[in-house]
C-alpha cells in the first residue's frame, strides 16, 4: 500500500482532476460532513467555509495505492478513509472518497480532506506526516493480507541507479535507443575493471570513449558524440571512488578532442570503404558487361532504328499512374480518419468539463454542425480528386482513339506516299515554276477584268440604286473604322 498527501486550494483544478480523465472512470464513494449533491458542490462548500479562516491551503489531498496486481473493495477504501482521519484527527471534518477506476482493472482511492474544523475554524497541522503515512500503510498490509512495498531506500549494492537523468534520457531517445541499456553497458565496463587503464578499455569494447567532463570528472562519449555522465547513477560509486580508481590514468581527452578524434576515425573508414567499394566494383563491371554494350547503336539496333529498352511503355506508365492514383485515394481517406477521430477526441475533452443539461444539449448541436461541416469538406476534397483523375483517364482515351485511328489507316497512307509523283528538280526549280505559273494566272485575270469592264461600269449605278439598309450600314462602319485608324493620338 502507498499512502501520499498534500495539501492546496482545492478548486476547479482539483474538481476536475477528480472527475477523472479519458484513461479513467471516477466513482464517487462517500461525502461526509457535508450536504452536497455532487463532488463539485462538496468542493464548494469546502473553499467556502475556509475562507472565514486564515488557512491559506485547506484542501488535504490523499492518494491511496495499493500493490500492482491488488484488488480491494469499496468497504476497504472506506475503512481506509476512516482509519486516515483518525490518525490525523480529521472525523468530523469535512471530507470525499472518490476511487478511480483504470482500464486495466486496477482501482486506486482520492480522498479529499478540509483541514479546517467546521465548528472552531482551525485548521489541522500535517508536519511530518511521511512517517504516520509509512505505518499507517504497512498496519493496513499486515491486516489485510496484502503485498508489502517497502519504504525503505536500497543500498547502494542492489540499488537500480539508471533511474533519473532526463536530459540523457531524451538525448538517447532521439537517436533511438534506450538509456538503460547505455548505462548498463557502462556499468558493466565499471565492474569488469579495477584501474583507469582497464576501465578505458572496457569502454572501447562497449563503443565509448573516456573523456573529461566540463561539471563531471569523467563522462562517456559514444560513436554519435553524445555524452552520458559516470557517476553514482551509473556506477554506483560516489565521486571520490571514482577519482581513486582513476588516479593512475594518464592525459584524458576533452569532450571536443574525443568528438574530433571519433569523426576523424568515421572519416577514414569511410574512406577506406569506397576505396574497396570501387576497387569491387570495377572489378565486377569489367567482367559483367557483356560485348553487345560495347558496340554502337546501329550496331545493336540496326541502321534508322531505335533502342526500346530504355524507354517504358505506356501501357507500364499508366498502371503505375493507377497505382498511384489508388494510393492516393487511400491516403487521404486515412487523413481524413484521422482528422475525425482528432475532432471527436477534442469535443469529448470539452465535455467532460461540462456540467448542466442545457449547456450540454447546446455544445452537443454546435458539435454535430461542426462534424457536418467536416464531413462536407471531406467529401468534396475525395470528389474533386476523382473528377480530376477521371478527366486524365478521358484525356488518354481520345488519346487510344487516335492511336487506334492511324494505325488502322496506316496502310493506306503509305501507299498514299508511295503513288505520289515528286516533282523533278529540287527547291529553286520548283519556286522558279511557282512564280511563272502564278505571274500567268495573274495576267490571265488582268485581261479578263479589262474585257468585262464597260459591263461592270453600266451595272454599277444599278448597284448603288440596290443598295439595302444593311449596305448602308456596313459602309458607314467601315467608314467609322478608317477614321479611327487615322486618328492621331491625343497627347
Amino acid at each position: 500500500m502507498i499512502v501520499k498527501a498534500r495539501a492546496g486550494t482545492g478548486g476547479p483544478a482539483l474538481a476536475r482532476y477528480l472527475e477523472g480523465g479519458k484513461n479513467e472512470h471516477a466513482e464517487v464513494l462517500e461525502l461526509r460532513n457535508m450536504d452536497a449533491p455532487n463532488l463539485k458542490a462538496a468542493l464548494f462548500q469546502m473553499d467556502a467555509l475556509a475562507k472565514g479562516s486564515q488557512c491559506e491551503k485547506h484542501a488535504l489531498h490523499v492518494q491511496m495505492r495499493a500493490a500492482h496486481g491488488e484488488h480491494l473493495s469499496a468497504d476497504h477504501w472506506r475503512e481506509a478513509a476512516d482509519r486516515y482521519a483518525e490518525a490525523f484527527g480529521l472525523q468530523d471534518h469535512q471530507a470525499a472518497v472518490i476511487l478511480h477506476h483504470q482500464k486495466d482493472g486496477c482501482t486506486h482511492c482520492h480522498l479529499v480532506f478540509n483541514r479546517v474544523h467546521p465548528e472552531t475554524l482551525k485548521a489541522v497541522h500535517l508536519s511530518y506526516n511521511y512517517a504516520t503515512h509509512k505505518e499507517l500503510a504497512r498496519k493496513m498490509e499486515q491486516d489485510w493480507k496484502l503485498k508489502q512495498v517497502s519504504s525503505q531506500k536500497q543500498d547502494g549494492k542492489h540499488r537500480d541507479y539508471s533511474n533519473g537523468g532526463r536530459n540523457e534520457t531524451e538525448q538517447a531517445r532521439r537517436v533511438g535507443e534506450d538509456i538503460h541499456a547505455i548505462r548498463d553497458r557502462i556499468r558493466t565496463a565499471w565492474e569488469q575493471s579495477d584501474d583507469g587503464q582497464s576501465f578505458t578499455a572496457a569502454l572501447g569494447e562497449e563503443g565509448f570513449t573516456l573523456a573529461q567532463g566540463d561539471r563531471r570528472d569523467f563522462v562517456a562519449v559514444d560513436d554519435n558524440g553524445h555524452v552520458y555522465s559516470i557517476g553514482k547513477r551509473t556506477t554506483g560509486a560516489n565521486a571520490a571512488a571514482i577519482r581513486e580508481r582513476m588516479a593512475g590514468l594518464g592525459n584524458v581527452p576533452t569532450i571536443e578532442e574525443a568528438r574530433l578524434a571519433i569523426q576523424l576515425a568515421k572519416e577514414e573508414e569511410q574512406k577506406l570503404e569506397r576505396k574497396q567499394k570501387g576497387k569491387k566494383g570495377g572489378e565486377a563491371s569489367a567482367a559483367n558487361i557483356p560485348g553487345a554494350f560495347n558496340q554502337t547503336a546501329e550496331h545493336r539496333y540496326g541502321k534508322g532504328e531505335r533502342g526500346q529498352r530504355f524507354y517504358i511503355s505506356t501501357e507500364a506508365r499508366r498502371k503505375a499512374w493507377e497505382q498511384a492514383a489508388a494510393n492516393r485515394i487511400e491516403r487521404m481517406r486515412e487523413r481524413h480518419a484521422r482528422q475525425y477521430e482528432k475532432q471527436q477526441q477534442g469535443f469529448e475533452q470539452k465535455a467532460n468539463l461540462e456540467r448542466g443539461e442545457v449547456v450540454q444539449d447546446f455544445n452537443h448541436m454546435q458539435r454535430h454542425d461542426l462534424t457536418q461541416d467536416l464531413l462536407k469538406k471531406q467529401a468534396e476534397e475525395l470528389a474533386k480528386e476523382y473528377q480530376r483523375q477521371q478527366e486524365q483517364r478521358e484525356k488518354w482515351a481520345k488519346k487510344d482513339i487516335y492511336s487506334n485511328y492511324y494505325a488502322e489507316n496506316r496502310t493506306v497512307l503509305d501507299q498514299y506516299k508511295k503513288e505520289r509523283v515528286r516533282t523533278a528538280g529540287g527547291f529553286k526549280t520548283q519556286l522558279r515554276e511557282e512564280l511563272t505559273r502564278q505571274k500567268q494566272q495573274a495576267a490571265h485575270v488582268g485581261a479578263t477584268n479589262d474585257n468585262h469592264e464597260p459591263e461592270k461600269q453600266e451595272q454599277k449605278p444599278q448597284q448603288q440604286q440596290e443598295k439595302t439598309p444593311a449596305d448602308e450600314y456596313r459602309e458607314k462602319m467601315q467608314r467609322h473604322r478608317g477614321q479611327r485608324r487615322t486618328r492621331k493620338p491625343e497627347r
